[in-house]
């Protein structure tokens, strides 16, 4: 997988094994931030030594070029998680503050900490969700972690349901709009993840390149 931006956090091992040899292919001003058992597996093509990962675990952070990158936890609950608590990251990004912050899930349920919008003591200006069945949160799960952590905008994404399907983002939509505070309302943005359709699949050493028409 190339990545031609700058900086590129990274949540747990699904994205490291982009390809069947765990490379993540990335120009040389790149800078990755990972956690450690991932950065553990990135290798960089045509590279024999990548000096731009920088290993985060949770809770913790680090400047990237202008942006303040804060790993914060994303893990599912219940028995045999397969995201366990504290392994891997979800993001906090703090470009001016308040006004620039930005929250990646990352693969996680609806957790404790999101309640206390993981210690910031603000409304996060832009977040990220996602929704991926059964490994991540369904519509209802979500709009009730939303509600919970108040974003003044939300955008789902991996919105996927477990038989392949798409969620349901109307009703995502409806949920928040329905239940959010008037004094603090919430913008749902809708974007479309999926423009090939959620059965658009490719064998690892197939994926295509960032920005590559399939």
């Amino acid at each position: 997988m190339e990545v031609s931006a700058c900086s590129v956090l990274v949540e747990d091992q699904l994205v490291a094994g982009a390809s069947t040899e765990g490379k993540l292919a990335c120009r040389s001003s790149t800078q990755l931030v990972a956690p450690p058992d991932v950065a553990a597996m990135l290798k960089v093509v045509n590279q024999t030594v990548y000096s731009g990962t920088t290993i985060l675990e949770n809770s913790n952070s680090t400047r990237v070029g202008g942006l303040q990158v804060n790993a914060v936890p994303m893990y599912n609950t219940g028995p045999n998680p397969r995201h366990p608590p504290g392994k891997w990251n979800g993001y906090v990004v703090l470009i001016n503050g308040q006004r620039g912050s930005v929250y990646l899930s990352g693969d996680t349920a609806f957790i404790p900490e999101m309640k206390v919008n993981f210690g910031f003591r603000f409304r996060f200006a832009h977040a990220f969700l996602c929704m991926n069945l059964p490994y991540t949160m369904g519509v209802d799960e979500a709009a009730e972690a939303t509600l919970a952590f108040d974003p003044e905008v939300v955008t789902p994404y991996h919105y996927r349901n477990a038989d392949n399907t798409l969620s349901n983002l109307t009703l995502f939509d409806e949920l928040v709009s329905a239940k959010m505070a008037p004094a603090t309302p919430i913008t749902v943005d809708l974007m479309n993840f999926y423009p090939h359709g959620p059965l658009v699949q490719f064998l690892p050493e197939e994926i295509p390149p960032l920005g590559h028409p399939i």
